[in-house]
């Protein structure tokens, strides 16, 4: 695979994610994180319902290579324009459905990140490394909308914290390890099109519904790129 030169960096795009990150990976950039913002949690508070995503990475490399999967995924997610994203030190969050009630369109940006995912995962390889692993809450509910600053904000409550919990579900012998890239509450999955429904599967020791959707046209481009 052929790599942009060392002063340029390609616009952004899934298609161009392997590439961005074989950058990282051969030292032609380093991705940039800013600082956390310190949070002051007593600021305005307002409560709201809305779709909490949370993107719980494993196996991340260290250092700018790890920062760069990370940045890949949160791109992606501001590419379709949620409500909010926050970047973690091994997760990314974002929400949706403050102003819409479009239930399925987390959903679909969950496959697309798993997909993205299967692709940062291979590149990886294929550069020697690990690849990393993603488990993908999506939860529906109450929570609240807190200002931490002048343009600052941040989400808390109980929907973030069952996103949380369905991300971080599972472990070596809980039947979740490799078929269950995305996890959905229960008071989410009712409100799914009965198409996306059906690529679920209801899992009760755990409370969730999961499954492994992926997006057939990164998959199809991970297939001829990055056999």
């Amino acid at each position: 695979m052929c790599a942009a030169p060392a002063d340029s960096r390609p616009i952004h795009g899934w298609e161009t994610s392997s590439l961005r990150l074989e950058q990282a990976i051969e030292g032609q950039f380093t991705p940039v994180r800013e600082p956390a913002p310190h949070l002051n949690l007593r600021g305005r508070r307002i409560p709201v319902r809305c779709t909490v995503m949370c993107v719980s990475l494993s196996n991340l490399p260290g250092s700018y290579v790890g920062d760069a999967v990370l940045g890949e995924i949160e791109e992606e997610l501001h590419a379709h324009q949620p409500d909010h994203t926050e970047l973690g030190s091994d997760r990314v969050w974002a929400v949706f459905n403050l102003t819409d009630r479009d239930y399925d369109a987390p959903f679909n940006m969950a496959a697309r990140v798993h997909s993205l995912t299967r692709i940062l995962t291979r590149t990886l390889e294929q550069n020697g490394f690990s690849g990393v692993q993603a488990s993908i809450g999506l939860a529906y509910g109450s929570g609240t909308r807190v200002a931490v600053g002048t343009d600052e904000v941040t989400f808390t409550g109980p929907v973030v914290e069952e996103a949380r919990r369905l991300a971080d579900a599972g472990g070596l012998h809980s039947g979740l390890d490799g078929g269950s890239s995305v996890r959905v509450s229960r008071s989410l999955n009712q409100m799914l099109s009965p198409r996306n429904r059906a690529l679920l599967q209801y899992r009760p020791t755990f409370s969730m519904f999961h499954g492994n959707p992926v997006n057939h046209a990164m998959e199809t481009w991970l297939s001829v790129h990055l056999p």
